[in-house]
């Protein structure tokens, strides 16, 4: 064309095919690179992002040094998409939120981490520090940030804000499959953000943000681990629960 060169309909379905197919070889040569160093099985998992940030990176290190036998192949991204992901199939477990707005008909899911929601105000942020209980209004008017904005979870931050009286707050910032970006935020500007609190309390990072207290008792937002139905009793699925609890 007088633009350049673009795929004809057959082109378009012949690329996403070849895409496939090589994504298939991909795995073939991971499955025999695994199997020279003796790894019989590949477990793929799932995780949230700010799970990742707080704990994951140390719960890696040790069941590697437990002498873990199966191959690993982690994804962290929206509880959303890799939960879409586990139900087709595309990966073994996922840990995440248990509260999810969604169908869960053949999935399966067990809590391995009781947590609960609070609220955060940034480093730079007036409210931040505040000993005394912080009331509704004060909220209003702020920079709210949110994390897993579209992952269809319970206890969101809009659901949080409604709760707080706050409907006509808005969200100027959403973070989808990364925490990092946003913790960054928290730590050196004035926003506030709804995060669980267990997890905020793990975090391997300098925190210089600080909890808000409000009179409203928030949601649950406890971690548990998905499986499908069919694979919820496979022995390394089983093993990997039991390191993590």
């Amino acid at each position: 064309g007088r633009y350049g060169v673009t795929p004809t309909p057959i082109g378009e379905r012949l690329a996403k095919e070849g895409r496939t197919i090589a994504g298939s070889a991909l795995r073939a040569d991971d499955a025999v690179d695994q199997w020279r160093l003796g790894l019989s099985k590949e477990l793929r998992v799932g995780v949230g992002p700010v799970l990742a940030v707080a704990l994951m990176g140390r719960f890696l290190e040790a069941i590697l040094a437990s002498g873990w036998e199966s191959a690993l192949r982690m994804e962290v991204g929206s509880v959303a998409r890799l939960i879409n992901r586990l139900d087709h199939g595309e990966i073994d477990v996922v840990f995440g939120p248990s509260q999810i707005n969604r169908a869960q008909a053949r999935l399966t899911q067990e809590v391995v981490l009781d947590d609960s929601i609070a609220i955060y105000a940034g480093a730079r942020n007036p409210l931040a520090g505040r000993q005394d209980m912080v009331a509704n209004e004060e909220l209003a008017g702020q920079k709210w940030i949110a994390m897993g904005a579209v992952s269809g979870l319970r206890g969101s931050t809009r659901e949080v804000l409604e709760q707080l009286g706050l409907k006509s707050e808005a969200v100027f910032m959403n973070f989808s499959g990364d925490a990092t970006m946003a913790f960054h935020l928290l730590n050196f500007t004035d926003v506030m953000c709804v995060l669980p609190r267990r997890l905020v309390d793990m975090l391997p990072i300098p925190k210089r943000f600080s909890e808000v207290r409000v009179e409203a008792r928030l949601p649950t937002r406890n971690v548990a681990l998905w499986t499908s139905a069919a694979n919820h009793d496979l022995p390394q699925i089983r093993l990997l629960r039991e390191r993590f609890v």
